[in-house]
């Protein structure tokens, strides 16, 4: 086992060498045990009793049992004022991880709606709107923990990071086990894993001051951390999670590792559990291994930044440690068996599926190799063939689809495809006619990006090289015409394609003639109003929202309802001048684009509309922007200047109240929406996110 000994401890010592481990312990990362006894009795007594009386359900000893347990492993550094509030978030923690885990799809999803509700509403809005009792004593324990770190207030940086990583992980469910390969599991199970929100409340508990950029300049280890977690405590809590979903009935909903291996590959339970141990320890090994490169390199790292290190490392090993024998996961009363978690085997496995550098299972050790084929010599006759021989289409897809394929690989937001998600709730439409939109749409997004950006002559996009740097100009003007006709051609697969393909042709048309009119401003140098890049706006940013909206309403024969056509309509405005704001302010549009890119680009914005309206060294500002010799681009000085210049006549400040006034307009819009159509948690989410 790796030891961890560099750094002064107060509260915890080394495990006892000599003490015998829990039969199933196999975990390598260090790990402390607490010194001190603590009393959370009291605490654990309160819980139970607020939880009984929001359920109406007892709560069994193992469920959350042990919690003083849990903090002599996992947290054994923890404060002793801390103690109380960590004892109640864990306790409900685990209280609500249990009562979720097996609800039925629906309930889970309303409930993880409401869930994202009261989480974006507290972070947006300094207010929790859910309305599950259960879910706003959740958020509320992480509140107070919060609060309590040192008296800091509600804007703190470690209580958004809190809220965030609440958020992320409502997001990152992975799909059943029958519809996902392993490598896609463990991308998911780093997301979903509840350690992420301990990891994110560690500088509140122990008082480190700790900015974003201190945060993301270990991230790599963060996220090993994660898998680790994620992966010991499906090992752990296999037999727990099969028992729980076997008496609901919902085997084929179980998230864990163990029946992804035994579902999607066929492996017997015993060949999971030895595949896992050495997933497990080998992403153990590449985690100490990148902690000691780390520790010993020349990159910037204060105290404070390697005591949470220290501290995540050893609550992923404590976790591990206290999962191999609590009664929560390593229960002596289970009713089902080996033989009855035999039934995973092969449930949902797909011919010709491996699992890369590990054997095949011995249920599948058939020959299975009856596909080979020998090839004949016909070298001799082969140009005579080709040359006479009918038309052939060109196998060029691949090719032609190669920058969108590398454009939609980049972190995104996914809004359109979030946007279908959030309006399909008030159109009762197919599941396939809601896939087919969805592809059709994100498929025209990404296209249009790509001409966009060869368009503005940007050379990033989320932070990467633009798919023209890549492919170059002409390859990704032809992969973006493709997509064009892939997507009309694709949505003759709707029940009412002639409805849908009119919405579609109006909305690109609109589309189009936005894009005109922002390529006219910037190549003739020509200053709109303001009304008119609201038109622009609407024309351009708003066609997408508008699109889906159309699609889904054309595909369901609905009637149109106006009051949702202008929610959409200040979305897109808001939506757009929100972009504006954060590339002329935000340090993340800084390291996705690069420093105020718009001014580099020459493109008008809301707040510079407002300066070159308002200051009075306006002509210079044009002067600056608008020509430039052989389309230099701006220094950073330059643009530091246009920059001093908006803040001078107020233009940042001015975008930001409008922006406030269109947020509380947006909100007023989706009232009235829901108010005719019925309630929309996934909408409002969307809404409070976007706001800045």
């Amino acid at each position: 086992m790796y030891t961890l000994d560099d750094f002064p401890f107060k509260y915890s010592s080394l495990p006892n060498p000599e003490a015998e481990r829990p039969a199933k312990f196999f975990n390598s990362l260090p790990y402390r045990v607490r010194t001190i006894e603590d009393d959370c009795g009291s605490t654990i007594d309160r819980v139970v009793a607020e939880w009984k009386a929001i359920t109406g359900k007892g709560v069994p000893d193992a469920v959350g049992g042990h919690a003083s347990d849990l903090i002599r492993y996992v947290i054994p550094e923890c404060p002793v004022e801390f103690v109380a509030p960590v004892t109640r978030l864990i306790y409900i923690l685990l209280l609500w991880d249990d009562a979720t885990d097996i609800l039925d799809p629906v309930s889970h999803e309303n409930l993880m709606l409401d869930f994202r509700v009261g989480v974006v509403s507290q972070m947006k809005l300094g207010y929790c709107q859910c309305e599950l009792e259960m879910n706003r004593i959740y958020i509320q324990s992480v509140l107070a923990l919060v609060v309590q770190g040192a008296g800091r207030n509600l804007d703190g940086g470690d209580f958004k990071r809190g809220l965030e990583v609440f958020d992320s992980t409502a997001r990152g469910q992975a799909p059943p086990p029958q519809t996902i390969t392993w490598e896609e599991y463990k991308r998911h199970r780093t997301t979903s894993i509840g350690g992420r929100l301990i990891t994110a409340l560690i500088p509140s508990m122990r008082k480190l001051r700790l900015d974003q950029d201190a945060l993301d300049s270990v991230s790599h280890l963060a996220e090993i951390c994660y898998l680790i977690a994620g992966l010991s405590n499906d090992f752990y809590s296999f037999h727990k999670e099969f028992e729980e979903h076997a008496r609901a009935g919902s085997l084929d909903g179980i998230h864990n590792g163990m029946a992804v291996l035994m579902s999607r590959y066929g492996y017997e339970e015993s060949e999971a559990e030895e595949i896992m141990k050495k997933e497990i320890l080998s992403a153990e090994r590449t985690l100490m291994e990148k902690y000691e490169e780390w520790k010993s390199s020349s990159a910037p790292k204060s105290d404070e930044l390697r005591h949470f290190v220290l501290i995540s490392i050893l609550a992923v090993g404590g976790a591990s440690y206290w999962q191999s024998f609590s009664p929560r996961y390593q229960r002596a009363n289970l009713s089902t068996t080996v033989e009855d978690r035999a039934q995973l085997v092969g449930r949902s496995y797909t011919a010709g599926l491996r699992l890369p550098n590990y054997p095949v299972p011995v249920a599948m050790t058939k020959s299975t190799n009856g596909y080979s084929e020998s090839l004949t010599n016909r070298q001799a006759s082969l140009i005579t063939k080709d040359l006479l021989a009918p038309f052939e289409k060109a196998p060029a897809e691949e090719v032609v689809l190669a920058p969108w394929k590398y454009t939609q690989s980049l972190p995104g937001k996914r809004t359109v495809g979030r946007m279908i998600e959030c309006l399909q709730a008030w159109f009762s439409l197919p599941v396939e006619s809601i896939k087919i939109i969805s592809e059709i749409t994100t498929m025209l997004f990404n296209a249009t990006l790509m001409l966009d950006d060869i368009q503005d002559e940007s050379q990033l996009r989320r932070g990467k090289p633009a798919a023209h740097a890549v492919f170059g100009q002409a390859q990704t003007i032809n992969s973006a015409t493709y997509l064009y006709v892939k997507g009309s051609r694709r949505l003759r697969g709707v029940k009412h394609a002639d409805e849908c393909a009119d919405a579609l042709l109006d909305e690109l048309e609109t589309l189009a003639f936005g894009q005109a009119l922002e390529l006219q401003w910037k190549y003739q140098k020509i200053c709109p109003s303001t009304k008119q890049y609201l038109v622009m706006i609407d024309n351009k940013t708003g066609g997408f929202f508008r699109l889906v909206l159309r699609l889904l309403g054309a595909e369901a024969q609905s009637q149109p309802v106006p009051e949702l056509m202008h929610l959409l309509t200040l979305l897109g405005r808001y939506y757009q001048i929100r972009d504006d704001y954060m590339n002329l302010a935000s340090d993340e549009y800084t390291a996705k684009k690069g420093f105020c890119e718009d001014l580099s680009e020459g493109n008008f914005s809301f707040p510079l509309l407002h300066l070159l309206q308002h200051s009075p060294n306006a002509d210079i500002v044009r002067g600056v922007m608008f020509h430039r010799e052989d389309k230099a681009d701006l220094s950073i000085e330059m643009k530091q200047f246009i920059l001093a210049e908006m803040k001078e006549v107020g233009s940042l400040g001015y975008t930001m109240n409008l922006l406030e006034e269109l947020f509380s307009a947006m909100l007023g819009a989706l009232d009235n929406v829901e108010a005719k159509l019925g309630l929309n948690k996934k909408l409002r989410i969307f809404l409070l996110l976007l706001k800045v």
